[in-house]
């Protein structure tokens, strides 16, 4: 080998020793002044089809656009300042940051509600719709959690300014942005995780973050005009598996029993599957699940869940209620599991008639009695 080729060999190995281990997010396209706009700050996505929304910041509005950058429509909001934006996947309603509060606002451009926040400088905003709560970035380095209610459930604080943050939910896990700086991760009790991003990527004073979790791409924007879009092959992706996915049990009246439920995930290697299960139908509920939370690792044993029944407070009928499965998939953050219940009245109801065995004639006042089903009977004098 000669001394060039040894040389060129040397620098193979350190660039491969270089490489990260796992993939990171990768930019697959970068836009200078999208649609005109020459002054934005938030950004978010609606994962069911595609359509991006970004703050004109100078022009205090919300530009719509479909899923190929063009132009739907304009929302003047009429709130005053408008910064960093969220989508509330479960309600399919954006999250506005107003500086001092934040607004719930429907796809039509319509303000329901405004939630007043803790203190002033909200920047950016995102939504767990696993806990059903509002993730408000703060520039004074502070994330916080509101409930439905607008009542604040939790916070910590982070060591960067907040510019832009959005929810991650495959990791269950929190973006956070500041300006320039690289993307940090962090879990949702406050520990920095990691740098999603290799290195600086986002141009012109990185303003905001927003996911589309059914596409897996993560959104960002610069003050300067510009928009990009990262390819997501970060964080493994789990799949859930449901076992069986109905049920369809019948029970007599008065009595309890018990089914099972389990939860497998056959996703991507090293993946952690989150759930979350409710069940939902009419009163009364006669239908009870434990655990309600839990999580499997890929290559593990399924969860098995419990699902217990009681009659007490039912007739003779069909019932029907619904489990509700929330998974860390997005493709699967909703799955439905009917439950068909049949509440039979006849049990408990014998027919037959009690002989003698030496005799072969029917017995009288023979007492019958099945204590499972609480039941006892006498017999008549002809045996019955």
């Amino acid at each position: 080998m000669n001394s060039s080729s040894f040389k060129f060999a040397i620098f193979l190995v350190v660039v491969l020793l270089a490489t990260p281990a796992s993939a990171q997010f990768e930019l697959m396209w970068g836009e200078n002044n999208p649609a005109g706009m020459n002054n934005i700050h938030g950004v978010t996505v609606n994962p069911e089809n595609g359509d991006i929304f970004i703050v004109h910041y100078g022009d205090r509005n919300i530009r719509h656009f479909d899923d190929e950058m063009e132009h739907i429509e304009t929302f003047n909001l009429g709130i005053g300042e408008v910064r960093g934006l969220g989508f509330d996947t479960r309600e399919n309603r954006l999250i506005v940051a107003n500086g001092g509060s934040f607004a719930i606002v429907d796809l039509e451009g319509e303000v329901l509600r405004t939630i007043r926040g803790a203190g002033g400088g909200i920047n950016s905003m995102s939504y767990d719709p696993e806990e059903e709560l509002y993730i408000v970035g703060y520039w004074n380095r502070q994330v916080a959690f509101y409930n439905g209610e607008g009542e604040q459930v939790d916070d910590f604080n982070v060591n960067v300014n907040i510019t832009g943050i959005c929810y991650y939910p495959i990791n269950r896990s929190i973006f956070i942005m500041d300006t320039n700086d690289p993307v940090l991760e962090y879990s949702m009790d406050g520990e920095q995780i990691g740098t999603p991003l290799e290195g600086d990527q986002i141009n012109g004073n990185g303003q905001d973050l927003g996911y589309d979790s059914m596409q897996r791409i993560l959104y960002a924007t610069g003050q300067m005009a510009w928009l990009g879009a990262f390819e997501d092959n970060y964080g493994p992706l789990p799949e859930p598996e449901f076992d069986p996915e109905g049920f369809e049990v019948a029970i007599g009246l008065g009595l309890d029993d018990e089914a099972t439920l389990t939860i497998a995930n056959v996703g991507e290697e090293e993946s952690v599957l989150r759930f979350r299960l409710e069940d939902v139908g009419d009163d009364p509920d006669w239908l009870a699940i434990d655990p309600t939370t839990g999580e499997v690792a890929e290559g593990d044993d399924p969860e098995e869940i419990t699902l217990s029944i009681s009659t007490d407070e039912l007739e003779p009928n069909i019932y029907n209620r619904t489990i509700v499965a929330h998974t860390n998939n997005p493709e699967f953050n909703e799955v439905e599991i009917p439950f068909e219940l049949t509440v039979i009245a006849g049990y408990g109801e014998l027919l037959g008639t009690v002989t003698d065995a030496a005799t072969g004639q029917p017995v009288e006042g023979a007492v019958v009695s099945i204590p499972r089903f609480d039941f006892e009977r006498v017999t008549d004098e002809e045996g019955n």
